[in-house]
């Protein structure tokens, strides 16, 4: 028996080949397509709609006939509404650690940025002022700690 899952966002973030071979496995007959009007029917008739960035209003999920899950494919759930999911008795699901290492680089790299303030030094470099560096903001890593 499979299932019919509509995969949204397909434009913006095409579906992968390890995404695509898992849901095969799984036997399930993949729709996808980067925004629900794109093919409403569908939408309306999936058995799991897999969500990438899309917003899932309640108007949307009020009118998923079959859907048993949305699986926001990424760490959050805040553009699913769930209260709607829970009274429609779909479950909602994410991957909770999708891009903790991209996650954690960005944030050693806005902290870097911050520290040596790069945007102000940035600026003050396009504007030719070189005498910046020895703003007294503008202080060395070394020996530093973060609280």
């Amino acid at each position: 028996m499979s299932f019919r899952a509509v995969r949204l966002n397909a434009s913006t973030y095409p579906v992968d080949p390890c995404e695509q071979q898992e849901l095969s496995r799984a036997r399930a007959e993949l729709l996808a397509i980067e925004r629900p009007e794109d093919d409403v029917s569908a939408v309306e008739c999936c058995d799991a709609l897999l969500v990438v960035s899309a917003y899932v209003p309640a108007a949307l999920i009020d009118r998923l006939q079959n859907c048993r899950t949305i699986a926001r494919l990424g760490a959050g759930t805040d553009r699913i509404d769930i209260a709607a999911a829970t009274r429609r008795g779909i479950v909602v699901s994410n991957v909770p650690d999708f891009c903790l290492s991209e996650q954690a680089d960005h944030t050693m790299t806005l902290l870097l940025a911050m520290a040596r303030r790069l945007p102000f030094m940035l600026d003050a470099m396009r504007q030719g002022n070189w005498s910046a560096r020895g703003n007294p903001h503008v202080h060395r890593i070394a020996g530093q700690t973060l609280v």
